[in-house]
């Protein structure tokens, strides 16, 4: 074939690839090589980013070429001139024809003899697998054509999927399906086509390169590795809102390659549990995002809700005493657990769950009562009516005398003449009880009592002196006192004498020609002799001004009533000199001298104004002017007899020691019946 014609074939070629859109972009730096020598080669230009076409291109000096080639970046000795620059679309112009007249360099010695025609030579240097995360991957590869021959030969480049056969390009306008890419490869050359193709899935694909009806092809695996995280549901509970609250994220990578989610590494079916803090403001379904991935969460509202009732009947019939039991039942009916303090007891309940707490009321008396339960701070309450059902306890004695039926407490007293007895009684209990039976317990022993029925129970006990009968109903004891007192006797004097010794003191008031004189009687000691004329002889000790006075007194009185005289003979009295005689007039009554009428000092009548002055004197005699009653009970003689001498504050009751006790404000005087007798701060004796 003709220079020439190869020339007008590669123009031919060049035109349809410049017409025709390509999917995979190829490019290609060409580097000739021949006996002639050649200046370095120029670079081609090389499209820029923007420009169509899915692969890179440019023009470098020429690498080492795969086994078998070489590439030569500078012109070799003998080799033949270089080859016109490449025009437009990276095709080279054809060389022009040799001048005429200058040999062949065929057939020079040190080079093989050139055969006529092209001779391509292919290497394609491709890498055989791409792991890529990210798509559209990039695929960088490179075809090395030598052109042995003595003409210029052309070889088509494609890249396509291995399945289909179609080329791949990202832009699609820029190279239809099929379409290949021609470079033109001069005679005794080497051109090396670098190339970058673009692969926008997973597969499998061929750099195909047809030259001379025969065709060399390099496979590409690309396989895709990309994460696949997802997220599981996530669900919250909390029991306020707004709330921040800590979560737990579980991450799931179900894609073939290692993902990265908040600075921790998943790898392909793996799994990750991260702590996330959420914002919670509102209950429901949301989606969150965690490092871009989409969080599903749901957000419950949990709320605790302690319903509480009392139970507890609304009528009752109780013993006073007797517990009425109630239960505060309680219920949560909220969706959370719930903490419900009964009264100051918690009770743990969940949700849908019921608790209870028993308590009691007790029943003092008939009437309504409030049973309060304090559930969390909230009371409940119920009303219990109650109706007090009594139990009654009556006792009667059968011996040594007969009583009517009596409540106790109370005392029974009985006369004999022996302080010890043997007395029979009997209890009886019984309810008001009208609609129900009522358990007492008496004497420790469980007895129901029907309504309208009772309970007998017999007794007898010694006593001696005091004592008491007593019966236990329901833990309360009922009891009576029981007395033995003896008979009271009746005392009779026969005597005509009573000696006395009365150290019981006595206060006297009272003024002398107007000045104030208060005189303490301290004791008074004497006899009395008693018949038609009572005569009294006493000394009496007085008290003037922190001064002892010694008096001696001698009174006479006709009677139980009229008048008398008396005689006041003194060792020492302040304001009278020794040796003064005072005699005195007096009016008597009832036993006692009422009034001096008459006074007399060594037998000269003193003035009025000075009788004043003998009433100490006159009231330190004692009533003793009238005789003690006789044949009256021990009780009043004692009574009597005390009286004549002091103040009486009590008179106890006869003992079975023979006496009475008779209070006095120097103490307790014991009067005895026989024989009749005072001993104590007075004391009285009879002859």
């Amino acid at each position: 074939m003709s220079r020439w014609l190869i020339l007008a074939l590669g123009v031919a070629l060049a035109i349809l690839y410049a017409a025709a859109p390509a999917i995979v972009s190829l490019a290609g730096t060409r580097v000739t090589q021949g006996a002639a020598p050649q200046p370095p080669a120029r670079e081609m230009p090389q499209p820029t980013a923007g420009q169509p076409g899915g692969e890179r291109q440019g023009v470098t000096p020429a690498p080492a070429p795969p086994v078998g080639t070489t590439a030569a970046a500078e012109r070799q000795p003998g080799s033949a001139p270089e080859a016109p620059a490449a025009g437009p679309g990276g095709q080279q112009a054809p060389a022009p024809p040799p001048p005429a007249g200058v040999p062949s360099q065929q057939g020079q010695a040190g080079r093989p003899p050139v055969r006529a025609g092209p001779r391509i030579e292919v290497a394609i240097d491709a890498p055989g697998l791409v792991n890529a995360t990210e798509l559209p991957a990039s695929i960088t590869y490179a075809v090395v054509l030598t052109n042995r021959g003595d003409e210029e030969g052309v070889a088509l480049l494609s890249a396509t999927p291995a399945s289909s056969m179609r080329s791949i390009a990202c832009n699609a306008s820029e190279s239809p399906a099929g379409a290949a890419r021609a470079v033109r490869v001069p005679p005794n050359s080497t051109v090396i086509y670098r190339g970058v193709l673009t692969a926008a899935a997973a597969g499998d694909y061929e750099i195909r390169v047809e030259a001379q009806n025969a065709t060399r092809a390099a496979r590409v695996a690309v396989r895709y590795y990309a994460p696949r995280l997802a997220a599981l549901p996530v669900t919250v509970n909390v029991t306020r809102l707004p709330s921040l609250v800590s979560a737990t994220v579980t991450v799931l990578n179900l894609g073939n390659g290692t993902g990265r989610v908040a600075g921790v590494e998943v790898p392909p079916g793996g799994s990750a549990t991260l702590r996330v803090a959420l914002n919670v403001t509102a209950a429901g379904r949301y989606r969150a995002r965690l490092d871009g991935l989409e969080v599903p969460v749901e957000v419950r509202y949990l709320a605790a809700a302690c319903e509480a009732r009392v139970d507890a009947p609304a009528e009752v019939e109780v013993v006073p005493g007797e517990a009425v039991r109630y239960a505060v039942r309680v219920r949560n009916a909220g969706n959370a657990t719930a903490v419900c303090v009964v009264n100051g007891t918690a009770l743990k309940l969940a949700p849908g769950e019921e608790g209870a707490l028993e308590g009691s009321v007790k029943i003092g008396a008939a009437g309504r009562y409030a049973i309060v339960a304090a559930v969390n701070g909230t009371e409940h309450r119920a009303e219990v009516v109650a109706r007090a059902v009594r139990v009654f306890v009556w006792y009667r004695m059968l011996s040594p005398a007969e009583t009517p039926w009596r409540a106790p407490p109370c005392a029974d007293t009985f006369y004999g003449d022996e302080p010890a007895v043997r007395v029979d009684y009997e209890w009886l209990v019984f309810t008001n009880a009208t609609s129900r039976a009522v358990t007492v317990i008496i004497n420790g022993e469980a007895r129901r009592l029907a309504p309208g029925s009772s309970v007998t129970l017999m007794g007898s006990a010694a006593i001696e002196r005091k004592g008491e009968i007593s019966v236990d109903v329901n833990g309360t004891r009922y009891y009576a006192e029981v007395i033995v007192k003896p008979r009271e006797p009746v005392v009779s004097i026969s005597a005509a004498e009573m000696l006395f010794d009365c150290r019981v003191p006595r206060a006297v008031s009272t003024s002398c020609k107007g000045v104030e004189i208060r005189v303490e009687i301290a004791r008074v000691k004497g006899a009395v002799r008693y018949g038609s004329v009572t005569a009294v002889s006493a000394e009496a000790r007085l008290t003037w001004v922190s001064s002892a006075v010694d008096v001696r007194i001698n009174a006479t009185a006709a009677g139980g009533s009229g008048s008398g005289t008396g005689v006041v003979t003194y060792s020492e009295i302040a304001w009278l000199r020794p040796g003064t005689t005072i005699s005195f007039k007096f009016q008597y009554s009832g036993g006692r001298i009422t009034s001096v009428t008459e006074a007399y000092v060594n037998g000269v009548r003193v003035p009025g104004e000075y009788l004043e002055c003998a009433a100490p004197l006159v009231a330190a005699i004692p009533a003793v002017l009238q005789p003690p009653p006789s044949g009256v009970t021990v009780r009043e003689f004692a009574g009597t007899l005390v009286s004549m001498f002091a103040r009486v504050d009590y008179v106890g009751e006869y003992t079975w020691d023979g006496y009475v006790e008779v209070g006095t404000p120097a103490g307790p005087v014991r009067v005895y019946a026989s024989p009749p007798r005072a001993e104590g701060p007075l004391e009285v004796r009879f002859e």
